[in-house]
């Protein structure tokens, strides 16, 4: 899944293409190249100086929520075409957000 729910908001996807994410974060190492993404092991939240690394759990909040979420982050990497940052994640179920039978 690719999905900023950051506090920012970026909108459709060409205005996701046309945000300056290097003034947010930046890359750290050596990128591996496959074909226009550029994947990357570490990145850096320039505000906190906070390194998010591949496998780190990570809360994320979005102006709609009052609780964060919860994600695994499974890999970082920008596309130099679109000049996109991405970051996959793998997201966790909050107990309020499951059915009363699945809690039973």
């Amino acid at each position: 899944m690719y999905y900023d729910r950051s506090s920012q908001n970026h909108g459709s996807a060409e205005t996701l293409s046309a945000f300056d994410y290097s003034r947010l974060y930046e890359w750290i190492g050596e990128p591996i190249i496959q074909g226009s993404r550029y994947f990357y092991g570490k990145l850096r939240i320039r505000e906190s100086g906070i390194v998010l690394s591949i496998e780190d759990s990570i809360e994320l909040l979005s102006e709609d929520s009052k609780s964060p979420f919860v994600a695994q982050a499974l890999s970082f990497w920008e596309d130099k075409v679109t000049g996109a940052w991405k970051v996959k994640t793998k997201w966790y179920y909050r107990q309020s957000d499951l059915p009363e039978n699945v809690l039973a």
